[in-house]
């Protein structure tokens, strides 16, 4: 992965070591920078190789974030993992790249079906709860919906519709 990097920053002239230093971390660890707790999750994308990453995070002051943007559904691995680190979620950032279709078995996208599959599940495994909001991101020509439309599709949910520039206090 690292060669990657060099690679991406060598051929955009853009390397500076001064101000940016990667440091590879693999799926299923957790490792604290400023401050936070970062989990590193396995997405279900790519390759299915262990080849890409969804994140949890936590602050100082315990609040803790799930972004799974560009996965699908998540396996029962997946949740188990979760529940055995005693995860709670504050704020989850679901992908909803099919929108109103559910994702194929496997991936890589999730929509609203598969979203609120997710939902139900977090809560009846106690990772999350009536306060924990939701956030539904990752829209793309792979539905066409307008940002209208997702807001009717998930009215009545509780759910926000991402757009440009959402700013969420947890």
């Amino acid at each position: 992965m690292q060669k990657f990097y060099d690679r991406a920053f060598d051929l955009e002239g853009r390397d500076d070591p001064q101000r940016l230093q990667y440091h590879p971390q693999k799926n299923f660890t957790t490792f604290m920078v400023a401050g936070y707790q970062v989990w590193i999750l396995a997405a279900q994308h790519g390759h299915y190789q262990g080849d890409c990453s969804i994140y949890a995070i936590r602050d100082q002051a315990g609040k803790t974030l799930l972004w799974t943007h560009d996965c699908a559904y998540f396996s029962e691995e997946m949740f188990q993992y979760l529940v055995d680190q005693h995860l709670h979620f504050d704020f989850v950032s679901l992908d909803c790249n099919n929108q109103p279709h559910a994702g194929q078995p496997g991936g890589p996208h999730m929509g609203w079906p598969d979203d609120q599959r997710m939902m139900a599940r977090f809560k009846a495994l106690g990772l999350a709860d009536d306060q924990t909001r939701y956030v539904v991101n990752h829209f793309s020509h792979n539905s066409g919906l307008t940002h209208a439309q997702m807001e009717n599709l998930v009215a009545g949910s509780g759910v926000t519709v991402a757009y440009d520039g959402l700013t969420v206090e947890i």
